[in-house]
């Protein structure tokens, strides 16, 4: 199995990402801005209007994250269509240390655990009782999950990132960037993070056909202590392991 296979498989985010504490549902809190009430409808909000200065933008992304050593949330992933229609929905849980230290892991019946420990990856699949085993490689700093897991100063070698000016209805201190891949080849084209009162809130990925994947957060933990035996997989008893190195 490829690299590209086992970051497809584990629904792009890695970091999922993914990466993106703090994302307050419309549930949860009557204050969500509205550029996140959008995502959470399944509208990617096409028509953005951005920012003219890129090198600002990198820098305040840069400055946002940077304090961000350890994360840890529940999550909603959702998954829609190009029209907006919903396609699929998913829970789970995620921890990430830097630099390269990732935990995801997905509830049934999407059921899957995905673990990097900064030198492999691996993808357990409960289904088909069947662990991947991956060597990390330099296409990992291609993903979402250099968000959180990475190396913060390799955002400006693989993305153009822009600041996205949002409608009125967001409060002055709700911040949204958006990242486009430099490589030509690239598992996703477009990535959104947002930002309130200086925390992660939400992020959406596009794909090149034009779906879009959400991840919405609770329970989310800011630099909490998180020992490394969660980023060593065992694997389960019966359990058929493929080394893909």
């Amino acid at each position: 199995m490829t690299m590209n296979r086992i970051l497809r498989t584990g629904r792009v985010l890695l970091l999922g990402l993914l990466a993106l504490p703090l994302l307050a549902t419309a549930a949860d809190e009557a204050g969500v801005p509205e550029a996140v009430r959008q995502l959470q409808k399944g509208s990617p909000e096409a028509d953005l209007q951005f920012e003219a200065a890129p090198g600002e933008a990198l820098k305040e992304l840069v400055q946002l994250l940077k304090p961000l050593d350890t994360l840890s949330a529940e999550f909603t992933q959702r998954v829609f269509s190009q029209n907006g229609n919903a396609m699929q929905s998913v829970e789970g849980s995620f921890k990430a240390r830097r630099p390269g230290h990732f935990y995801w892991k997905t509830d049934p019946p999407s059921a899957q655990t995905l673990v990097t420990d900064g030198d492999f990856i691996w993808l357990y699949d409960p289904d088909l009782e069947q662990v991947t085993v991956q060597k990390m490689s330099g296409e990992i700093q291609t993903t979402p999950a250099l968000l959180f897991s990475g190396e913060v100063a390799a955002i400006d070698e693989h993305y153009t990132v822009s600041l996205v000016v949002t409608g009125d209805k967001d409060p002055d201190e709700f911040r949204m960037f958006e990242l486009k891949p430099k490589a030509k080849e690239s598992l996703f084209e477009t990535l959104r993070i947002s930002f309130l009162e200086g925390k992660p809130v939400a992020l959406l990925i596009q794909d090149g056909l034009g779906q879009f994947t959400v991840l919405e957060l609770r329970s989310v933990k800011v630099n909490p202590a998180i020992e490394g035996s969660v980023f060593k997989f065992e694997v389960p008893d019966g359990v058929d392991v493929i080394k893909d190195f």
